[in-house]
Order: structure tokens, then sequence, then C-alpha cells
């Protein structure tokens, strides 16, 4: 044994990041390979250490995989970072004590568990030819996995016996009496990841310092108990499924507005559990995408297998299949995030969250004031980094609106239990998070894709009937309130790396604060780690945000940005706004956004020491920023072999920008070339 980890030492020194991380993921690698509890992982870490995959092997032992935003998610694999039966039983296990030492009753009112489509994929991490727990290892699968644990600590489990979406789940918490749920799925993450979603009896996620206690729990777990008793489960699935659409049937805002066709696509998720079904009930004529209905944890038909309605590209197998439709909606896997495609005058437009949100908050709003539905106490919810033209929509409406939430929309459901608490759970309007997340009605705590999906339809109905659509109806509200320009860009990291190159990025910001940002001067940064007392690390983590304000150029009333880094993964977020004044031209607001962006990434590349080439801004935020890098190689060996390389050979030269990789480049490669990749290189 000691000859693997002297391997490991040796390998580690040419791995970049610190001692203290190389020396927590040794220390977890040797308790990996002398536990009998590691047993069944044992020879795969045994490979990799053999073939000198260090920096895998850091990366999957230098930390416990931690809490984010939306609870524990992150790649399939081997090691304590890493998504396996065992670090999902150890979940179990610490969330069984939490849950025991918390509620007298925890054990008679019970656990819902939930999964959705996941299967890990075919990878070249591990060795085929000797056993592997992760292997093609679905998400049912490790939800069994903790049925198993908490029946062993004796408490009780209502088991989804199909497939089912994360909204279902905290509606069924709360429908059961249950004092807590988990949801299997990694949402919208990549094929290769999964997680642990986890919900407390009022159906909405854990905010700080709940979710830190949780995690200390699970991290101190010193054993396991497996000792499965199948008298504590009970399935359920169509009697839960009957009680849900019984509700998201009643959402309705425009009860007699079907006049359009809908093409919906689950993106081989679980969606047509609450959308489609809802949609069907309704009377709409809805009809599902033939080529992502399909319930596929590779994501196979989805543009570059990434099942996010964020990623407009979530929608190109869609278009070939909705010649005749008016409008087409998506749901991520879990189905708690939408996304919407519009036809207007004969082409497909893509809309991104802010704008989703912008036009949902205006038709509900409005609506409800033409039935007299609407009171001074009527009340919006959205997040910090949600378009500000929300504020402006509901001072137009008189009502309130609670406007800098914390990322997460377990802030969201915290304020709507709070309200509930007061008897004022009626006040609540609509819940917004610029990730496509949305909530009309207090049925569960967190996003539910068929909130905004059905008034969206119903919106795009009423408007046809009028010779419109819903590109009329936004270009409406900016000319009322003003064009608002929203980006969010990424700067993708990799491994304990990354994650300390990103917190160092935060660090350098908060140390050495900037007076101006190119030519855009700056009037405030707001650090939202100042202010009260941190609660916890995970509070800590959710206020690592900074938000910068710049002095209002001509025809503008507002440009702004925040950062943020990931809460789980090495990527830093970064959200700008541009607010136009009534009148001014939407072209250039569009163009300051896009100066304002370029002078900032190039800000935060200096500081990382990262020397990308401006026309990198281009690229895919799809790609990590290592990749970016590598992509300038690869271009140039493409063009120094032009007139030698066939189609094949192309392809795999472009094998390290993963599925579908010329989307990524392309227009990048056009801002050098002037050419697209293809027509460049000849390519079909």
């Amino acid at each position: 044994m000691n000859n693997f980890l002297q391997k490991v030492k040796i390998g580690f020194k040419n791995v970049k990041v610190s001692e203290k991380y190389k020396k927590i993921a040794l220390k977890n690698i040797e308790k990996w390979l002398t536990d009998d509890m590691f047993t069944d992982y044992q020879d795969q870490i045994k490979y990799l250490i053999d073939n000198k995959k260090f920096e895998l092997l850091l990366d999957s032992f230098y930390q416990v995989i931690p809490f984010g935003t939306g609870g524990r998610r992150g790649p399939v694999g081997i090691g304590p970072n890493r998504i396996n039966p065992w670090t999902i039983k150890a979940s179990a296990q610490g969330h069984s004590e939490y849950l025991i030492k918390q509620h007298k009753d925890a054990k008679e009112r019970g656990i819902v568990i939930a999964y959705d489509v996941r299967q890990y994929p075919e990878t070249d991490f591990y060795d085929d030819s000797i056993p592997n727990p992760v292997k093609g290892i679905t998400s049912k699968q490790l939800a069994q996995e903790a049925v198993k644990v908490y029946t062993a600590n004796g408490i009780k489990i209502y088991f989804f016996e199909e497939i089912t979406t994360t909204p279902e789940l905290s509606f069924a918490i709360r429908h059961l009496k249950a004092i807590a749920g988990i949801n299997i799925s990694a949402s919208h993450n990549p094929k290769e990841d999964n997680g642990k979603k986890v919900y407390a009896k009022d159906g909405s996620q854990l905010i700080p310092p709940f979710d830190e206690i949780l995690a200390d729990t699970v991290n101190n777990v010193k054993s396991i108990n497996e000792n499965a008793n199948n008298k504590l489960i009970q399935n359920i699935g169509k009697e839960i499924n009957d009680a849900y659409l019984a509700v998201t049937t009643t959402l309705t805002n425009f009860p007699k507005e079907r006049n359009i066709k809908i093409l919906f696509s689950p993106l081989h998720g679980v969606g047509t559990k609450n959308v489609y079904d809802t949609f069907k009930k309704l009377g709409f004529d809805i009809s599902l995408d033939p080529d992502t209905k399909t319930p596929d944890g590779n994501f196979t038909n989805v543009k570059f297998n990434i099942p996010n309605p964020e990623v407009k590209e979530s929608f190109e197998t869609c278009y070939k299949n909705a010649k005749d439709h008016d409008i087409i909606l998506n749901t991520d896997p879990d189905a708690d995030r939408m996304g919407i495609s519009v036809k207007h005058k004969g082409e497909w437009h893509y809309l991104n969250g802010q704008q989703i949100g912008t036009i949902i908050t205006a038709a509900l709003l409005n609506v409800k004031k033409e039935e007299n539905a609407l009171t001074s106490d009527s009340l919006v919810i959205k997040t910090l980094v949600t378009t500000e033209i929300i504020t402006k929509i509901c001072k137009t409406f008189n009502v309130k609106i609670i406007g800098d939430l914390l990322v997460g929309f377990k802030y969201i459901g915290h304020e709507i239990r709070e309200l509930e608490k007061k008897g004022k759970e009626n006040n609540f309007v609509i819940a917004l998070e610029e990730s496509h997340g949305y909530l009309s009605g207090t049925y569960c705590r967190d996003k539910d894709g068929v909130a905004a999906c059905l008034i969206l339809a119903e919106l795009a109905s009423q408007l046809k009937s009028k010779g419109n659509t819903i590109i009329d109806y936004l270009d409406d509200i900016y000319k009322k309130y003003g064009y608002n320009d929203n980006v969010l860009s990424l700067i993708m990291l990799l491994g304990a790396m990354g994650m300390e190159q990103m917190q160092g990025l935060m660090d350098t910001i908060r140390k050495n604060k900037p007076e101006k940002i190119g030519r855009f001067i700056i009037s405030t940064i707001e650090d939202r780690w100042d202010g009260p007392k941190h609660l916890s690390e995970t509070d800590t983590m959710s206020r690592n945000v900074l938000i910068f304000n710049f002095k209002p150029e001509k025809g503008l009333d507002e440009i702004k940005l925040a950062i943020r880094p990931s809460g789980t993964q090495p990527v830093i977020k970064i959200y700008f706004e541009i607010m136009g004044q009534k009148g001014k031209n939407k072209e250039e607001i569009i163009e300051t956004r896009k100066e304002l962006r370029n002078s900032f990434l190039k800000y935060c590349y200096d500081i990382l020491k990262i020397d990308l080439p401006e026309r990198g801004y281009f690229l895919s935020d799809l790609l990590p920023v290592p990749i970016k890098m590598d992509y300038f190689k690869i271009e140039e060996e493409l063009i120094s072999k032009k007139d030698e390389l066939n189609e094949e050979q192309i392809f795999d030269l472009l094998k390290p920008l993963g599925q579908d990789p010329i989307e990524k480049v392309d227009e990048c490669f056009i801002a050098k070339h002037k050419k697209p990749f293809r027509e460049y290189f000849g390519l079909k």
C-alpha cells in the first residue's frame, strides 16, 4: 500500500495546485485504499495510480463534494468529490442522523424519494476489465442505495415507482406530510454528472445555517448502517401525480385561450409528467417532439448533450419538427426549469431567462389587475441577478417586490414560507430567477417548469387571436420601460487548481477594488459579504457576490454587473445588465453591453494571469478556459494542414472540444478568418 501512496506523492509534484489540497487528497486516497468501507473502489483507484492519472485523482479526492445553491451535484466517479454509491449512502446516513436529532417524529413521517433519467455514460477514466461501482449507474440505482440507509435507520420511505419531476417531489412532501425529501438528479448539468437535492418538510431546500448543520453531520459520518428494512418502504406514483396535476391545472390565468399549436420537448427528461400532462388536461393542442421525448440519460438528441433551457441550442433538434407550430417549450431533465422559442414573422426566436421573466411578470400582473385581484400587498419575488426591469414593472402596478435575494430558489421558498406563517400566502403572485426558474402558486416550494409554460402559452394564444406574438408583446414592454439587455457569461476553470484560481480572483477584486473597467466608471461596488453576521460556511459561500454599479451614460438608466463563483464547481458567473431609457436605440445598448463584457472579461483574465486572445471571448461558455487556450493551438494546426486533412482528421483534432465542436468555436473562427468554419474547410 505504501508503494501506491508513494507513487501518488511523486505524481502530485507535477500537479499545479497548493500543497494543502495535495495533503487532503493524499489523506483521503490512503483512507479509501485501506478502509474496508471502500473495498469495491480500491482496484480502480490502484488502476488510476498505475496509469498516472494524478490530476483526476487529486480532483476526485481533495474535498468532500460540497453543498451548493441546489444541493450536492457534480461528476459521477470514484472518490469523496464525486457522486457514487458511497457518497450517496454517506449522505443518507448523515441526513438520517440529522433528521432524527432535529425531529422526534422523523421516523414515522418519513422521507419522499424521487429520481430522474440519468445513467453514467461510458468514459475512458476507468478500467472496464475490473469491477467498477459507478459503471453505468443510474439515478434510480443511487436512489435505491439511499433507501437502504434510510430504512436501516428506521425511517419510513415514500418511493416514487417511476422517474419524477423535482416540483412534484416538493409537492409530495407537503401532500404526504413527510419530514423531508430527496431527488437523485443533477438537474440541467452535463450527462456525466449526478447529484442529490435535499428538501425540508415544507418542500423547500435548506437555507443557512441548516444546510451547514446537515453538511457537517454528513461529513462526520463514521459508519453507514445498511441493514435495510423493506417493510418501511411505501411505493407511490399515480395518486400523487393526480393530486399534483389537480393543482397545476388550476394555475391557468387565461382560461379560454387555447388558439395555438405547441411543440414540447422534455429534453429526454421527465417533463411530460408536469408540463405535457397539465397541458393535455387543459385542452391545449400540444405534441411531443419525436426526437427528444424519450427518457434518455445520455440526452442523445440534445445539442452538446447538455439538456439546459439556458442553452439556446437546446432547441435546435426541435426546429425541424415544429414547422406548423407557434411556440416550442422545453424543460430540463427534472423539469423545474423551462425555455421557449417563439415563431415570429416566419422565424424562430429564442428567449432567455430574463426576457421570459419580464414577459410573464407583466402578463400575470396585467391579467390580475383586470380581475381586480391585485392589492398594495401583492408580492413579486426575485433574486438579485434577475433583471431590474421587473422592479420597474412592479412599480407601475403598485405591487411590492422582494428584489435582492441571494441566488438559489431556496431563498425564494423561504420567503413563501414566511408569508404562509403570517397567513399572507395569497399575496404571493410570482417568483423568478434569471436561470429559467419560475413559480406561481404556493403548491410547492421550488421552481416548476409548468408555471411559466402556462402563462406563456395562454398569452401566446391570446396574442395570436389579435395577429400578434410574444415577440410583439416583449417589444411593447421595451417601448414602455426602455430596452433592457442581459447576458450571463461564464469563466469555467478545472479541478482543485480552478477552485483556487476562482477564489483568488474574488479575493483580488475585494482587496483592490477597481475605480473603472475599461472606459466604464464605477460608482459603487456592493459586497454581499458585508452586513449581517455570517450564519455558516454555506452562508458565506452564498453571499460570495460582488455587484458593480457604473456611472450611467446618456440614455441609460443603469449599467451594472454581478460576479459570483459557483459553490460546487470552479465556475465564475458574471451577470451583465444594461437598462436603457425609453426611446434609447436597442443596438447602441447591445454594443455598450458587449464593450462592458469584453472589458470585464479582460480584467478578470488579467487577474488570473491567463493570456486569452480577445476573440477567445467568442468561444462557447461551455468550454473550460484550458480547453479554450488549447483551441488556438488546434486552430493553428488546422490552418497549417488545411489542404492535407480530410473531414475525419479535422474532427479528430477537434475532439478535445467535446460534442458538436464546430458550433462552440465558429463565432471565434469567423472573427479572424471572416468565414464560418465549415465553409472555410469545405465541410458539409
